[in-house]
């Protein structure tokens, strides 16, 4: 086993949670600025977009293994 193959697993499961926080953006455009209807779908996207920034994934790293500049 490649010495980076669990790193890698990690990074594609975190890429994918990436996928659902585009699907809950979307949803939130779709239902309109009323938060009566987006209130859930916002807790749950602000979840998955904190869980998939660079920083939470590896500190200088983003989620592809690229470093971040900033």
């Amino acid at each position: 086993m490649d010495d980076d193959a669990w790193e890698r697993v990690v990074r594609r499961r975190i890429a994918g949670l990436a996928s659902f926080r585009e699907i809950t953006a979307a949803g939130m455009e779709l239902a309109g600025p009323d938060p009566a209807r987006t209130g859930r779908l916002r807790v749950t996207h602000d979840v998955f977009d904190w869980m998939t920034r660079p920083s939470r994934v590896c500190p200088g790293r983003g989620v592809n293994g690229d470093v971040d500049e900033a």
